[in-house]
C-alpha cells in the first residue's frame, strides 16, 4: 500500500484511496505510483485487468469486493442488495448483501445473512429494498405470477380471490360475492350468478349448492 519513487527518501508515500500494491516485498514492486495497481476490499475496477491506479472506485449498490484484486466488484446474489451507503466498509463482503430487493422478502425480519431473500409468495408484494417480509395484499385480492416483477407493487394485487369479484380490472374493488353469486377461482372478473337449479345462501362462496331433488 506504499511506494517511493525516488532515491534517498526517509518515508514511503501511501497509495491513492482504494488502491494498494500487489503484496510482494521486492523493491521493484514499490518504486512507482503505478505499482498501486490493485483495488482494496470494497473497491473494484470498471474493467478488470486494467493495471493502472486511477480506476478503483467503491463498489456500487448491489455489489461488493471481499479482497484485494485487480477485478470488478462482484454482484450480490439474486434478490439481494447492499445498502445505498457509499463507504468501502459497506461493500467489502458478501454479507453486506443483507437487504432484499423489491419483489423479494425475508421469512423473518432482522436477518442479516444474504441467503433468505425469496420472491414474494402468491398474495404478497414488496415495493422497495428492505430487511422485511413481503406485505399481504388487501382482503379479497391476490397476485398473479411467480416472477419478482409480479410482486413489486401493490397494484400487482390485481386479481380477486375465490369468493370475491369485481366488475372491472383495478385492484381496489374486489368485493365479497353476494348471496346468490359465487366466484370459483382466482380471476379478474365479477362474481357469477348461480345457474338454474342451484343456489348460494351466504356471501363469499366459491360454488353453488344444487337444489333438492
Amino acid at each position: 500500500g506504499y511506494y517511493v519513487s525516488s532515491t534517498g527518501q526517509s518515508s514511503c508515500t501511501a497509495c491513492a484511496a482504494g488502491t494498494t500494491t500487489n503484496g510482494n516485498s521486492a523493491a521493484g514492486d514499490h518504486d512507482a505510483s503505478s505499482d498501486c495497481n490493485r483495488c482494496e476490499a470494497g473497491y473494484g475496477r470498471a474493467v478488470s485487468g486494467t493495471a493502472t491506479n486511477n480506476d478503483c472506485a467503491i463498489c456500487a449498490t448491489g455489489a461488493y469486493r471481499s479482497g484485494i484484486a485487480d477485478a470488478v466488484c462482484s454482484t450480490c446474489a439474486t434478490g439481494t442488495t447492499t445498502s445505498s451507503g457509499t463507504t468501502a466498509a459497506e461493500h467489502d463482503a458478501s454479507t453486506d448483501c443483507n437487504l432484499c430487493l423489491a419483489g423479494y422478502g425475508r421469512a423473518s425480519t432482522g436477518v442479516t445473512s444474504n441467503n433468505n431473500c425469496a420472491v414474494c409468495a402468491t398474495g404478497k408484494y414488496s415495493t422497495s429494498t428492505a430487511d422485511a417480509d413481503c406485505t399481504a395484499c388487501s382482503t379479497g385480492t391476490t397476485t398473479n405470477g411467480s416472477a419478482s416483477t409480479d410482486h413489486d407493487a401493490s397494484t400487482d394485487c390485481n386479481v380477486c380471490e375465490a369468493g370475491y369479484g369485481h366488475a372491472s380490472t383495478p385492484n381496489n374493488n374486489c368485493s365479497i360475492c353476494a348471496v346468490g353469486t359465487f366466484r370459483s377461482g382466482v380471476a379478474a372478473a365479477a362474481c357469477s350468478v348461480c345457474a338454474d337449479g342451484y343456489y348460494v345462501s351466504s356471501t363469499g362462496q366459491s360454488s353453488c349448492t344444487a337444489c333438492a331433488a
